[in-house]
């Protein structure tokens, strides 16, 4: 039985994907190789391969990035650091792939740390044209910012690069390319932003104790919805203590944070801002469906009998669920591998439907602080980061996916085989909203602003920031147009 629910899960997520846009339409020159000679039990591993011109060499020339920072701050770099190995598995595999571009192009990848996330030193290089840096990450909110000054180059202006390869997210390259444009990018090259990504995590024991059902039934079956989310969060919930209030020393069925309300919101199926092919992006975000999803999980999350928000709160959420005082852990992709050590087993699940009728799942990467791939607009060398990029990227999933996604994410991260196939769903569904990712108008962030104040008239906080918003769409679509002319 158990195989079953994994196999449907996997199948799920297969479906769901090529549903939002992710199916692979090329893989980008992949070679299916096996040594020595193939046997029916054998599996067939695919190796991936940039297409890169017989010859190419640059003969030891620095290829210069401006990296997440590394100190100072939680978000540091991971996807460049690595100088030598030490036996980490992701620092191995970055060094790895390191070499690996390095060997095949004649380059020396230098890595440059940032002194933020916002692209201050980009914005500095291309104001002075001194082409420092060949490409860099920063996080979306600044790619935004960036991209609209012209200080960012648009990845379809890069000759070489080859945008359907199997390493490029195909999700982030249908949903932020805007105009014919695209100035951030995702894929295999990064696990940064994949960190981001936002899960619920469920204490298996307080679901057995409570007879609360199988959870991975009910993603299989579709009944994984917000309705759901709310019964199964409102049945554990326990003043321990008997103190009369609700606190560190109680269980709660939701750990939570402010930002919840616009990724659920997002995995409801809202649109925060849609666009069609060839159209101009347009505000969808207040309908029905919006103010109805929205009062669902304010209704939830606001009861603080039930649940705690740890931006109101200040409770150290990660403990409370390490001692079986949460049901549900509402948090990223970087929070599981820090309790591995947890001694109750803990499973992954996806974020809500918003009922039974919705066809997928959808996810969101956290825009305050997800990695993005940027290109300078005074990049030395178009063709050359073109080439470099796909190598990158076709080496990041021969060695560094697999180490994150089989190794570091799944063995020792997930504890059970369909917190696995769950992760695969979650990875398969990321949805990258303009609205969310861009943040005209703070139509992103003002839901956010809304929960610490535990507000509930979405009407009237919309209406404040609608003007806004659209003012600043529009202002960005000239901006781009303008780019594009030039």
């Amino acid at each position: 039985m158990k195989q079953n629910i994994i196999s449907a899960f996997v199948a799920l997520a297969i479906i769901s994907g090529m549903a939002a846009g992710c199916a692979d339409k090329s893989v980008g020159g992949p070679d299916n190789t096996t040594s020595g000679e193939s046997k029916p039990e054998e599996t067939t591993k695919t190796v991936y391969k940039a297409k890169i011109p017989d010859g190419t060499n640059y003969n030891g020339a620095d290829f210069n990035i401006c990296t997440f920072p590394d100190s100072k701050v939680y978000w540091v770099d991971v996807d460049f650091s690595a100088t030598e190995e030490n036996s980490d598995t992701i620092n191995d595999a970055t060094y790895q792939r390191r070499r690996a571009a390095e060997e095949i192009l004649g380059i020396k990848i230098v890595n440059i740390p940032a002194k933020d996330s916002a692209g201050t030193q980009i914005k500095s290089s291309v104001a002075t044209q001194d082409g420092a840096y060949d490409i860099g990450f920063i996080d979306p909110h600044a790619a935004s910012t960036l991209s609209q000054t012209g200080t960012l180059l648009d990845f379809y202006s890069v000759p070489t690069l080859d945008m359907g390869a199997a390493w490029w997210d195909q999700n982030c390259i249908n949903d932020l390319t805007i105009g014919g444009s695209l100035y951030m990018l995702t894929g295999d090259i990064g696990i940064m932003y994949k960190k981001t990504l936002a899960i619920n995590l469920f204490n298996k024991r307080l679901f057995a104790d409570n007879n609360l059902g199988d959870p991975y039934q009910f993603v299989t079956d579709k009944t994984w919805a917000i309705d759901k989310f709310t019964e199964l969060c409102r049945s554990v919930s326990e003043d321990l203590n008997g103190d009369g209030k609700m606190d560190k020393d109680d269980r709660f069925g939701l750990l939570f944070q402010s930002d919840l309300i616009p990724i659920g919101m997002i995995g409801a199926g809202v649109r925060f801002v849609s666009q069609r092919e060839g159209d101009t992006p347009t505000l969808t975000f207040f309908n029905d469906h919006t103010v109805s999803a929205f009062e669902k999980y304010t209704a939830l999350l606001y009861d603080n009998n039930r649940c705690t928000n740890a931006h109101i709160t200040n409770l150290d959420h990660a403990g409370l669920f390490r001692k079986d005082q949460g049901l549900f852990f509402s948090t990223e992709f970087h929070a599981i591998e820090p309790l591995r050590q947890m001694e109750t087993d803990f499973g992954i699940l996806p974020m809500p439907l918003y009922d039974e009728k919705q066809e997928n799942y959808y996810h969101s990467i956290n825009p305050h602080v997800a990695s993005m791939l940027v290109i300078p607009r005074d990049c030395p060398d178009l063709d050359r980061v073109g080439y470099v990029l796909d190598v990158l990227g076709a080496e990041s999933k021969n060695i560094l996916t697999p180490a994150y996604y089989e190794v570091y994410l799944k063995t020792k991260g997930a504890r059970d085989d369909a917190s696995e196939a769950i992760i695969d769903l979650v990875l398969a569904t990321v949805r990258y909203d303009l609205g969310y990712m861009y943040n005209w108008g703070n139509i992103g962030s003002f839901m956010i602003d809304m929960a610490r104040g535990t507000k509930t008239d979405l009407a009237s906080a919309y209406k404040k920031i609608e003007k806004a918003a659209q003012k600043q769409l529009e202002k960005a679509m000239a901006e781009y147009a303008e780019l594009k002319s030039k």
